[in-house]
């Protein structure tokens, strides 16, 4: 990856880990405050590979807490037109318009302390530059 790439990616991966904070926040908003306070995430987007119009990646979320996660969802924002085509350690998904939304499967919806998930992902269609997500919550 280019240094150019990465340098554009810094500043979304700390808004993904923003977002995967307020997230959890909101998802146990009625928990007890300590309860609350020990979950935190880690979401790491990574580019497996791309070609002329598509893109494979996927998501690594790492439980960085030290409250077991007992199912998660993650929401994102595509910035050009991107369209998932299917995903994969992760379903259902919805897309409505750039809007992403996939949900924890059975086999990967708890994530222990310290650890990470079997990392969901997607194949999609794009076009113009190189896929960055705007926003991950």
């Amino acid at each position: 990856m280019q240094t150019k790439e990465r340098s554009r990616l810094m500043p979304l991966i700390a808004v993904m880990l923003l977002m995967c904070a307020l997230a959890l926040a909101t998802t146990f908003s009625s928990a007890p405050k300590a309860h609350a306070d020990s979950l935190s995430c880690q979401v790491t987007y990574i580019i497996i590979n791309q070609w002329p119009g598509g893109v494979s990646a996927e998501v690594k979320i790492k439980n960085t807490g030290t409250t077991v996660i007992n199912g998660w969802t993650l929401r994102f924002t595509f910035p050009n037109g991107q369209v998932i085509i299917y995903t994969f350690n992760g379903e259902p998904f919805t897309q409505t318009g750039a809007d992403v939304t996939i949900l924890s499967s059975s086999f990967n919806a708890t994530i222990q302390p310290g650890s990470l998930t079997y990392p969901p992902g997607f194949v999609a269609s794009w076009s113009g530059s190189i896929i960055l997500l705007r926003r991950l919550r």
